[in-house]
């Protein structure tokens, strides 16, 4: 049975509140993290899906902000985050099954959130890394031990 969480405003105060606790004060502020969920919650619908309701072959990548979130000048926009996911499927010919969030924390427990509603891509529940690092050497999963595993990145940013 497909175990689905519709995640509106109530789930968004969980998640934010959650993630400032586990986060343990990294992952970016508790405002920032209910401005990016509202925000994401504007482009659609929007599910956490279990795991282990995703068959073995389906592609997840992994969403992650990177960067210094106490910067004055920032120029990380929603539609940044959409056109990575773009990029990515444009220049690997691969179709994304699912999204999953790089680390816990008060904003990055939402890394995901509107790149999965925007594109309606499955949001995974399983964050991948106990630390805020996207590659495969400095996370927490080890695909650079898998051998024959390729990583493959895409980002956007800058001021536009």
């Amino acid at each position: 049975m497909a175990r689905k969480i519709k995640i509106d405003e109530e789930i968004l105060n969980y998640a934010v509140f959650g993630g400032c606790i586990l986060g343990g004060g990294g992952g970016g502020s508790r405002k920032l993290g209910m401005e990016s969920g509202k925000a994401a919650l504007k482009y659609g619908n929007l599910e956490l899906i279990d795991i282990n309701d995703i068959t073995e072959d389906t592609i997840i990548i992994t969403a992650s902000a990177v960067g210094a979130p106490a910067a004055s000048l920032q120029y990380v926009l929603p539609e940044y985050h959409i056109r990575t996911i773009k990029l990515f499927e444009e220049n690997t010919g691969i179709k994304i099954g699912g999204i999953i969030t790089n680390e816990n924390g008060g904003a990055s427990t939402m890394n995901g959130w509107t790149e999965a509603a925007a594109l309606d891509i499955p949001f995974i529940d399983a964050p991948c890394n106990g630390r805020a690092h996207p590659t495969g050497v400095m996370g927490s999963m080890n695909l650079n031990n898998v051998e024959g595993y390729v990583s493959c990145q895409a980002a956007v940013g800058g001021e536009s």
